[in-house]
């Protein structure tokens, strides 16, 4: 394993990666529908080009966590990079619908991979007294990513065409890719000519109770997670008749607060162990989803705002840990492509849910639905059981309260 300062430099560069990631999902949002109007399409075939990056996103995890494997995480990491920078190039120079929808199709198969191969790698070269910090380090770039992409966007479409933002982040990932790809050390893969001192894992092996519960309370919180982010901009103007621009920035607390809940859930983690941390990061999140609807004070309704990007952050440290935690190396890359198609796939319902109580009830009602999923992910931890295998790399351990 890699002493302390190593590992957290080489996650302080996946980090990077991880904010591309995000970015790449993001950067377009501000001139959408500047894109519209230089194809002359009408809403429709606009709102289906964003869906053709959304689901090549959200189908590629599976495949790429299996694949991951074989090849080798970092290179896996690599061309998540690439694919969405070659994305942005064809977005560049797209004068046709085609060409566009050429653009958002890779910049979503690209960004699909980066979750299960990227999350493998860190927990690979960070043993189990550190996951957690290093998991943390890396999901802020992540955070980092969402609040920058809109920004810089803004920045040069004021300045230029919104084409140069497209060349921008493409010029971007090639850089990052290029780092990580020159300064990460890659891991041994199961299609590595090396020899290994112990046979393959089955993943039909890691059906253990702890990990079917793992998965369980992933697919929650993804639910939990893509309602929230789907729909909270859309609450503060119902309910709380907050304008277009000042909900926006409300609810950006979300991502600022989910910076120190980043950092605060990978610290915990490592230290009064996962399965606690989740634990108070669920109970956070109920309370927070059921306060919401009820609090009128614009101050307290800030505070309440930002404790659940919080705790909604605190809980993606702890929860990775544990999935590297019940997963032996050789095929951590598959299960993690399996728990993140699980979060997606179960998240990608939240909106539609959303959808059919704002329709009928508002917005309300469905953060008491968000919190009472999160009371359900609280009580799916139970059947979290310490005393089962759990791996850290090469050796086992004991699962940390």
């Amino acid at each position: 394993m890699f002493e302390s300062a190593k590992v957290y430099r080489y996650t302080t560069i996946m980090s990077a990666g991880h904010g591309m990631t995000h970015a790449y999902l993001l950067f377009f949002a501000p001139f959408i529908t500047s894109i519209q109007k230089a194809l002359g399409v009408d809403y429709v075939a606009l709102g289906a080009l964003v869906s053709f990056a959304f689901i090549a996103y959200g189908v590629g995890s599976l495949p790429a966590g299996f694949i991951s494997d074989y090849v080798g995480h970092k290179r896996s990491a690599v061309i998540s990079l690439v694919v969405p920078a070659i994305g942005c190039m064809v977005g560049f120079f797209a004068h046709s619908y085609t060409m566009m929808a050429v653009s958002f199709v890779l910049l979503g198969a690209g960004t699909s991979i980066y979750h299960p191969v990227a999350n493998a790698l860190v927990t690979n070269f960070a043993t189990g007294e550190m996951r957690g910090k290093a998991l943390g380090i890396h999901g802020v770039g992540g955070n980092v990513g969402m609040a920058l992409a809109p920004i810089l966007t803004a920045g040069v479409v004021h300045f230029g065409s919104w084409r140069y933002a497209f060349l921008l982040w493409g010029i971007i990932g090639l850089l990052v890719a290029l780092l990580i790809s020159r300064t990460v050390p890659e891991v041994i893969s199961r299609g590595s000519s090396e020899k290994s001192a112990t046979p393959r894992t089955s993943l039909s092996s890691l059906l253990t109770v702890t990990a079917i519960a793992v998965l369980a309370i992933l697919a929650v919180q993804g639910f939990f997670n893509d309602g929230v982010f789907a729909y909270l901009p859309a609450f503060l103007q119902s309910e709380k008749s907050l304008s277009v621009a000042v909900s926006g920035l409300v609810a950006g607390l979300n991502f600022g607060a989910g910076i120190l809940g980043q950092l605060a859930g990978g610290y915990l983690s490592d230290t009064i162990g996962r399965k606690a941390t989740l634990a108070w990061g669920s109970v956070a999140c109920v309370i927070t989803f059921a306060l919401l609807p009820i609090v009128s004070n614009g101050v307290l309704l800030m505070i309440t705002i930002a404790a659940m990007g919080f705790a909604l952050f605190m809980l993606q440290p702890p929860m990775n840990a544990l999935v590297a935690d019940v997963t032996p190396s050789d095929v951590r890359g598959a299960s993690f492509g399996i728990v993140f198609s699980a979060k997606y796939g179960i998240g990608a319902f939240a909106p539609f849910v959303g959808g059919i109580i704002a329709a009928n009830s508002g917005y309300g009602p469905f953060f008491y639905l968000l919190a009472a999923s999160a009371l359900v992910g609280l009580l799916l931890l139970y059947f979290v059981r310490p005393e089962e295998t759990v791996y850290t790399g090469a050796e086992g351990v004991t699962l940390k309260q």
